[in-house]
């Protein structure tokens, strides 16, 4: 919800018209209608993996609708009808808008195909991303010249607008972004060589920290909660077991005041019963489960 929400501000910060960014806005339910139909045919449910998948997507359904509206307004602005417009001006895109389209769902459709765990967390993912993406490309070229047709009208720009109307601030400040970049895009191309040598530099560089980047699974993640096993000499006695265990209770209660709740097994026998069978112990052994409080009432992380 969000998501959506910016998405439909930021479209209407940078559109400044309330019609087309309804019509832009509108193949955000559109899409994921489908992705929750995908989601009731293939038995899945609404998990984190999906509602990660629908949030990515979210941002990248408007992006086809953007590209062809933004050239039927020009061709509005030029003195086309809309209905005109709509025609040729979505005839002109529509094969970009596609081949954009398919290098995303190229980038997310191949998760599709991971087996074992890593297939079973990003599986649905990849489908879901992909079959939204691919039903918002068909409503960017169908939906979007329809609606433009029967809903855009030309408004002239008024250059004399007063400073806290869009006209005479947002649109003026857009504007002065569009100029900018044009002077900074006229020095590229001027100065191509450069431009080429610093970007072999950012890749180099980027590509460099991937030995000095740590991998893992998953991150790790304070969560208020530590355990740990103490392991002392092979065939220590339970008596001395307990002891020893009722030291490190005292050592924990006197330094750590984070820790609220701590749960201690000692002394496990290991010769028997159906917990053996998964847990290495002895009477040698000793487990803690201790709960922190929470992150905001601690200094200190529960990794210190």
């Amino acid at each position: 919800m969000y998501a959506a929400i910016f998405v439909i501000l930021v479209v209407l910060f940078f559109l400044g018209r309330w019609r087309a960014t309804f019509i832009i806005i509108l193949t955000i339910p559109i899409s994921l209608i489908v992705a929750f139909i995908y989601l009731f045919i293939s038995g899945a449910s609404i998990n984190i993996i999906s509602l990660t998948s629908l949030s990515i997507a979210i941002g990248m359904v408007v992006d086809d609708a953007i590209v062809v509206l933004e050239n039927i307004t020009r061709h509005i602005e030029r003195g086309s009808r809309p209905r005109e417009a709509a025609i040729y001006a979505t005839n002109e895109v529509w094969l970009a808008v596609i081949v954009t389209t398919l290098t995303v769902v190229a980038v997310f459709f191949p998760l599709t195909f991971v087996k074992g765990l890593t297939g079973v967390l990003f599986k649905q993912l990849g489908m879901s991303v992909s079959i939204t993406i691919v039903t918002s490309v068909f409503a960017a070229i169908t939906l979007t010249p329809t609606l433009s047709a029967l809903m855009l009208k030309w408004y002239p720009i008024k250059k004399d607008a007063p400073f806290w109307t869009y006209d005479g601030s947002i649109r003026k400040g857009l504007n002065w972004l569009d100029r900018f970049y044009e002077r900074t895009l006229r020095w590229a191309l001027r100065h191509k060589s450069v431009v080429s040598l610093i970007a072999l530099v950012v890749f180099v560089g980027s590509m460099s920290l991937f030995t000095v980047i740590e991998t893992e699974f998953f991150p790790q993640a304070d969560q208020s909660r530590i355990s740990a096993t103490i392991q002392l000499q092979t065939g220590t006695r339970v008596d001395q077991t307990l002891l020893t265990a009722n030291k490190i209770d005292e050592l924990i209660k006197t330094k750590y005041p984070e820790v609220i709740i701590m749960s201690t097994s000692t002394g496990s026998d290991d010769q028997g019963g159906f917990a053996s069978i998964f847990n290495a112990g002895g009477t040698h052994t000793i487990r803690y489960s201790l709960s922190l409080k929470p992150i905001k009432e601690r200094k200190k992380s529960v990794f210190e």
